[in-house]
């Protein structure tokens, strides 16, 4: 006798279509076949239709700009730690 699983990963990739496992905790994993949502009298009003992206504009930042957004985030980012550093400093010495 040897011990193996209940279902093998290559078992379980060729069930046959329709067929799921069905595993929840504290109970046993079972082998089910699974009602298609058309056969419980469920409709849509309409359609479910995905928005076509195909066509997009895509914008291409230059080389100034992202070094002129660089400068002003690393500009506000040191302010914020001149600041921080300085109220550290202060409330050190018991100032505000």
């Amino acid at each position: 006798m040897a011990e193996r699983a209940l279902l093998s990963p290559d078992e379980l990739k060729n069930l046959p279509k329709g067929n799921f496992v069905v595993m929840k905790t504290g109970s046993h994993p079972m082998r089910t076949k699974l009602q298609l949502y058309f056969k419980w009298g469920i409709q849509f009003e309409e359609p479910y239709q995905v928005p076509e992206r195909v066509r997009r504009e895509v914008y291409y930042a230059g080389k100034e700009e992202l070094l002129m957004n660089i400068r002003k985030e690393f500009a506000v980012h040191q302010r914020t730690e001149c600041s921080e550093k300085r109220s550290d400093y202060m409330s050190s010495y018991g100032g505000t």
